[in-house]
């Protein structure tokens, strides 16, 4: 399994399903709860008091379609880094509805990235034409940072083995760089582990701990129709 750099640089901010999914997992395993810290530490190094989860958040526009819906928000970042937002619609109460896709809007824009200021378009996966009612609640779950920007640097490696100390004890890998027609990226090898787990699951846990997190607390009742 390979690991490259610079996945999402200059380009627009899109998140496949399974991205969704390993972030979730990272919230779970190493995310921030609230019976601790209220902010992440990483490799980032903010202090509690510049990272907080009460993000401003500006609703802009939504577009309902038969098959999905697409939600223009701005979200004031905590800091200039590439910030990822994470977003579900909640329909009737009960049904929770993750966003298959998120794209920074005017991506390419140079000075999109020097303000903290940035509008993104989400997109929910729902059919409204069986819905019984025609309200929803969307909520900005959370905002996640990749350690060194997605680049497995000395540092990051060793902030990432510092965690897997605390979730997986016995667990060593090392990287290794790959070269690869267009450019390069690493690779991760597996040192040791633990019986009970496989090299998969040892890659999936460095991803898993290579992302920084921050719950928010924004939301708000929008119409579906």
């Amino acid at each position: 399994m390979k690991i490259f750099q610079n996945l999402h640089k200059n380009m627009p901010v899109t998140l496949a399903i399974a991205a969704i999914i390993i972030s979730a997992i990272a919230f779970l395993v190493y995310g921030v709860n609230a019976a601790g810290q209220n902010t992440p530490q990483g490799i980032q190094g903010y202090p509690n008091e510049q990272l907080s989860g009460d993000i401003i958040v500006d609703f802009q526009n939504i577009d309902v379609h038969s098959h999905n819906v697409q939600v223009e928000l701005c979200i004031d970042m905590p800091t200039l880094d590439a910030w990822n937002p994470y977003a579900t619609l909640t329909i009737d109460a009960v049904t929770v509805i993750p966003n298959i896709e998120v794209t920074l809007i005017n991506a390419k824009d140079p000075e999109v990235m020097k303000s903290q200021n940035r509008c993104y378009l989400f997109t929910f996966p729902v059919s409204t034409e069986s819905l019984v009612t025609k309200k929803g609640t969307l909520r900005l779950e959370k905002l996640w940072l990749e350690l060194g920007h997605g680049q497995f640097t000395d540092e990051v490696v060793t902030e990432i083995k510092a965690r897997m100390s605390e979730v997986a004890p016995g667990v060593d890998f090392e990287v290794v760089s790959v070269s690869e027609q267009g450019g390069g990226g690493v690779s991760i090898k597996v040192i040791s582990k633990p019986e009970n787990m496989s090299d998969n699951d040892v890659m999936s846990l460095i991803q898993q701990l290579s992302i920084d997190e921050i719950p928010t607390n924004w939301q708000m009742e929008i119409e579906l129709q």
